[in-house]
């Protein structure tokens, strides 16, 4: 598999690491360092944090965004392309190169005014999907949501993450919800467009009598907690 290969693996120094950064534009950082780079040549390399240095450890972040990229792609959910994982010694970072996924955030597209009544249809649809899937994805907003250009669906930023080879239980589903509710402008968007078309979406994929009454029990109280 793709992310024990140690092939892949490489140790990236401080003067190859400078010449990459000299050229790179930084696209994610806070108060402990760089995060994402998106370099000369269109690769991106994302930075992970680590603690033990005399383990496995250092790579767990690197090898679980790289098996997450790979259930993705099995299970049929478009997403980055991993390219080979590094050792970063002197910033104590394990890091990841990746090819984009191609598109728009739907973010971007609602910024443009272009969020409409068949997309929010699509994003229930393709929420179902992750959930029949058995994908509980914790980053769940409209930022880490890919329109690509086939029209298609698909996922960014996929570190934070769990899979199952089974659908996920009500439970799950409606927690997973909570984390796309908790984001006012993703709320707003979704309620601008028809929150209704959103719930159609999902339910039309994976019906449930007792799971819609949950459901819309719930996004009704999260939309009233968000005033929109």
């Amino acid at each position: 598999m793709l992310f024990f290969n140690s092939s892949r693996r490489r140790v990236l120094n401080k003067k190859t690491f400078d010449q990459l950064l000299g050229h790179a534009k930084i696209m994610a950082q806070d108060s402990k360092g760089l995060k994402v780079l998106h370099l000369e040549d269109g690769r991106y390399l994302k930075l992970f944090r680590y603690r033990n240095v005399l383990s496995i450890k250092r790579y767990m972040d690197a090898l679980r965004f790289a098996a997450n990229a790979e259930i993705l792609k099995r299970r049929g959910i478009p997403t980055v392309s991993v390219l080979n994982w590094v050792w970063i010694p002197h910033l104590r970072r394990s890091g990841i190169f990746y090819e984009p996924l191609d598109g728009c955030t739907l973010r971007q597209i609602v910024a443009v005014g272009k969020m409409n009544s068949d997309l929010v249809i699509q994003l229930g649809a393709f929420f179902a999907e992750l959930h029949q899937k058995g994908i509980y994805y914790r980053s769940l907003h409209m930022g880490n949501v890919i329109l690509c250009p086939n029209k298609k669906l698909g996922l960014i930023d996929i570190l934070d993450m769990q899979t199952y080879p089974w659908p996920l239980r009500a439970a799950l589903r409606l927690r997973n919800f909570r984390h796309l509710f908790r984001h006012s402008q993703d709320t707003k968007a979704l309620s601008d467009a028809g929150i209704e078309h959103f719930i159609q979406g999902y339910l039309k994929t994976c019906w449930r009598p007792r799971f819609e009454t949950k459901m819309r029990t719930e996004i009704k109280k999260w939309l009233s907690q968000m005033d929109v």
